[in-house]
């Protein structure tokens, strides 16, 4: 009889986590968010003073840190802002985000695919704010970048959803893989709490 007992307020325990944790997570990376774009924000604003680049970059989007224009997302030499996310240019070949947009020289003029590129990555910021960060670098992140799938690359399950939130127009998708995004990004969060209740049960 104490065994049940000991059991039920585990198994409680464990729920009271698992919807704390749920709670936890979207709020957590909000605030997260908020903090990132308000310090790159304010860097930019510094570095404005003495870099050029910079401070024609701002000055193209009036300084807006909701600007929606993403011709001038993709025109900007160094950085800019979108929707209340930084916008940065890196080295390399290839775009990405995690609490800002990463941007690379193959996303510089205001073709389709670059603004794509643009609505893609900020899908994935939207994911981060629903899923939280940890979740997001664990559950998006790290299969995006080892690209652990043999699905058309905007077809995997965490990137449909990035192109779904982020308002992808460029590419088309079948219902069957938005129903696999909506529920891998839903099992990000409650899958796991699922594998523990029933080994615990």
């Amino acid at each position: 009889m104490e065994k049940v007992k000991e059991k039920k307020l585990t198994i409680r325990k464990i729920i009271l986590l698992w919807g704390f944790f749920i709670i936890l997570s979207p709020i957590i990376g909000c605030i997260l968010q908020l903090v990132f774009s308000t310090v790159c924000y304010a860097g930019a604003s510094v570095m404005s003073l003495w870099d050029e680049d910079v401070k024609q970059d701002m000055q193209s989007i009036e300084w807006n840190i909701f600007n929606k224009d993403e011709i001038k997302v993709v025109e900007s030499k160094k950085i800019s802002m979108y929707k209340g996310v930084m916008v940065f240019r890196i080295p390399g070949n290839r775009a990405g985000s995690f609490l800002g947009i990463f941007l690379t020289d193959y996303e510089r003029k205001a073709t389709p695919n670059s603004i794509s590129a643009v609505h893609h990555e900020y899908g994935h910021n939207i994911q981060q704010l629903l899923i939280g960060p940890i979740n997001y670098l664990l559950y998006i992140g790290l299969p995006s970048w080892r690209q652990w799938s043999e699905r058309s690359y905007y077809d995997r399950p965490w990137e449909v959803t990035a192109e779904s939130f982020g308002g992808v127009r460029t590419r088309q998708h079948e219902a069957d893989a938005l129903k696999r995004g909506n529920n891998y990004l839903l099992t990000t969060l409650f899958g796991r709490t699922i594998i523990i209740l029933i080994s615990t049960g």
